[in-house]
């Protein structure tokens, strides 16, 4: 394999803080963009390792180019393919700096990205440090929020080291497990026997829910910014093989399940892990078209090897991931409003929250939300003869339906301060969020979506 550096104008060489390694395999469109991300970040002792896994475009020409401009660009050739896992093995293997940190090719940075997750981690001594990303929509350039990483893990955990065991009932449901949205400590992965498996496409599945398992310093970034835009929708994009190689997340959830039962890490976090490892492998069969012969093979050979056969309502997170379990064991495709499912037939969750309810019932509590989510809940409290102070909607006056007969105002016209606010659509919750600190900051906003989806309880959905 051979290594070209080339050193150019900017800079001197330094022992790095971080390592940045980018796997590149014909990314030539998107390339620069990406790389001066990283050479623009604020934090300046950076090495910039670009793998290239023999492109057939003009990719290391680009690399070639942008080092000369600044010495902190390193290219490194493979001299065969060797697919994205194992080129970021070799990435690791090769990285200079106290931390590293993954990026995709056509994938892009924040300016400041590097500088806080760095300083955060290495103040605290993190071995893994998160950071929220958004996707970045390729054909119109908007950007919207991942619905696989959640608002409230962040805002609970903020300011906070914790351990896996801290976090391991619910946290597969939380946090995304792609590569690429965390600073990883160099010592702590390099000591660890986790690596990404030779797969053509899904190996960040056991790398990423793997590796996590064996930390007990960890912590996130809660920026009001997004740090990482993840590309969606361009062609060639590397999830695309998924239709072509579909067996290849099973193959990843089978290393993982056994990791994990190496480990003895199983007991505890088995409803998380059960509707994670469902939520996953209805990708690859999505990408497949429900083929009878992908969903046969992964239902009826796979399931058994990664803990997934002869499971009952009990062992899902949310009724949700349950219903689309039952339908795939009939080869069934199936779509399922996880909040609304829970609403109509989770008793447990539902006695739950009119539990809370009937626990805080001197204090102020409104439900935030009064569409079709707010409404239904409404109903089940109801039932219960549990109710709140105050209804809440942005636009009261375009509310139907049951909610015609409650008295719904906008935030604004409630003049005392609220205690609790129950929400019903977590797509807003960072802007509700913001909105109640700023005017009560004791007052506690619960996101009831992931109450609903996932192994928590109402506390744990709160903040």
């Amino acid at each position: 394999m051979t290594d070209i550096a080339m050193r150019g104008q900017e800079g001197n060489r330094m022992e790095p803080k971080v390592s940045i390694i980018i796997p590149i395999h014909d990314s030539e469109p998107y390339l620069e963009q990406c790389l001066c991300s990283v050479r623009n970040q604020t934090l300046k002792e950076i090495e910039i390792l670009c793998i290239d896994d023999c492109s057939a475009d003009g990719s290391a020409e680009t690399v070639r180019r942008m080092s000369g401009e600044d010495s902190r660009i390193v290219l490194i050739q493979n001299e065969r393919n060797l697919g994205a896992g194992e080129t970021r093995n070799r990435g690791i293997e090769l990285a200079k700096g106290e931390y590293f940190f993954f990026l995709d090719s056509d994938d892009f940075l924040a300016a400041e990205a590097l500088e806080k997750l760095y300083y955060y981690a290495h103040g605290k001594a993190l071995q893994l440090c998160f950071c929220f990303h958004v996707n970045y929509f390729e054909k119109d350039g908007s950007v919207g929020k991942s619905p696989h990483t959640t608002e409230i893990f962040f805002k609970r955990y903020r300011d906070k080291v914790f351990s896996w065991n801290d976090v391991q009932r619910f946290f597969y449901q939380n946090i995304y497990c792609v590569p690429w949205n965390r600073l990883y400590r160099t010592e702590f992965v390099r000591k660890s026997s986790v690596r990404f498996p030779p797969l053509e496409n899904s190996e960040d599945l056991f790398f990423g829910n793997a590796l996590v398992t064996l930390a007990e310093r960890m912590g996130l970034v809660d920026s009001e910014q997004p740090l990482v835009f993840y590309r969606r929708g361009r062609e060639g994009q590397v999830s695309a093989s998924v239709a072509k190689n579909p067996y290849c997340m099973l193959e990843s959830a089978k290393l993982l399940y056994d990791f994990l039962k190496r480990g003895q890490k199983l007991d505890g976090m088995q409803k998380g892990y059960h509707s994670c490892i469902l939520e996953l492998l209805l990708f690859p069969i999505q990408a497949a078209e429900y083929s009878e012969v992908v969903v046969k093979h992964i239902v009826e050979e796979g399931f058994p090897e990664i803990g997934l056969a002869d499971l009952t309502r009990a062992d899902f997170a949310g009724v949700a991931t349950y219903k689309k379990y039952s339908e795939l064991l009939m080869g069934r495709s199936c779509y399922v409003d996880a909040y609304m499912a829970a609403v109509t037939e989770d008793n447990a969750k539902l006695n739950l929250a009119a539990q809370f309810l009937g626990w805080h019932e001197k204090e102020k509590k409104a439900l935030w939300g009064m569409g079709y989510k707010g409404q239904a809940l409404v109903c089940e409290m109801r039932k219960r003869d549990r109710g709140f102070d105050y209804y809440i909607d942005k636009n009261p006056e375009k509310v139907d339906g049951a909610a015609k007969e409650i008295s719904i105002c906008r935030y604004e016209e409630i003049a005392e301060p609220l205690d609790y606010i129950m929400l019903t659509n977590r797509k807003y919750f960072e802007a509700i969020y913001r909105q109640c600190k700023a005017r009560t900051p004791s007052c506690k906003v619960i996101d009831m979506d992931t109450f609903f989806r996932c192994d928590m309880t109402i506390e744990e959905c709160m903040a």
